[in-house]
C-alpha cells in the first residue's frame, strides 16, 4: 500500500499552478531567469576547462541539439552526414564496431572522416548486444570491447556508451 500524504499532495499542486500562473503572466522574467542560469554554467565549466576568453564562447539565446544517428549505416554517412556538412552542422553516431566495413555500415575511412570533422563517435557496444536480456559479465564484455575498438582505431575521445 502507498501512503500518500493529502497536505504536502495539496501543496504540491497549488504551488504547480501557482508556477503556471506566474509564467503565463510573467514569461520574461523567467526567460531572463533561464538564461542568466545557462550564462552561470557555461561561464563556470569553461572557466574550469580553463578557457580564459569564455565571454566569446557563450551563445545563451541559441538552441543546443544533438543530432544523433544509431548503428552506422552506410546511409547515415552518404545522405545524413552530406547533408549536414553542408549546412556547417555536426553530429553524433552510435557505431557497432563488429559491422564497420559490412555491407550497408560505414567503413573505417568513413568513420575517420567524421571523426576529424569533429563529430562524435558512440560506443554501441561492440556487437549490438541487448544489454537487457544478457548478464552482466556479457554486457561488461560488450561494453568494454566496444570501447577498446575505439581506442585502438584512435577514435580516444569519444567512449560513450550508447
Amino acid at each position: 500500500m502507498i501512503f500518500i500524504n493529502k497536505n504536502l499532495l495539496k501543496l504540491y499542486i497549488y504551488l504547480c499552478i501557482a508556477l503556471c500562473l506566474c509564467v503565463c503572466l510573467f514569461p520574461t522574467i523567467f526567460v531572463r531567469t533561464i538564461n542568466t542560469i545557462d550564462y552561470i554554467k557555461v561561464k563556470t565549466l569553461l572557466v574550469f576547462q580553463g578557457n580564459d576568453d569564455y565571454e566569446t564562447n557563450i551563445y545563451v539565446n541559441k538552441g543546443n541539439i544533438i543530432i544523433m544517428f544509431d548503428d552506422g549505416w552506410k546511409s547515415q554517412y552518404a545522405i545524413g552526414y552530406e547533408y549536414m556538412r553542408g549546412k556547417d552542422m555536426k553530429g553524433s553516431i552510435a557505431i557497432i564496431p563488429k559491422n564497420i566495413g559490412e555491407s550497408g555500415y560505414m567503413n573505417k575511412a568513413n568513420l575517420y572522416e567524421l571523426y576529424n570533422q569533429n563529430w562524435d563517435l558512440l560506443n554501441h557496444t561492440y556487437d549490438h548486444l541487448v544489454l537487457n536480456d544478457s548478464n552482466i559479465n556479457k554486457q561488461i564484455k560488450s561494453i568494454t570491447r566496444g570501447s577498446k575498438w575505439l581506442e585502438k582505431n584512435g577514435f580516444i575521445n569519444h567512449h560513450r556508451v550508447l
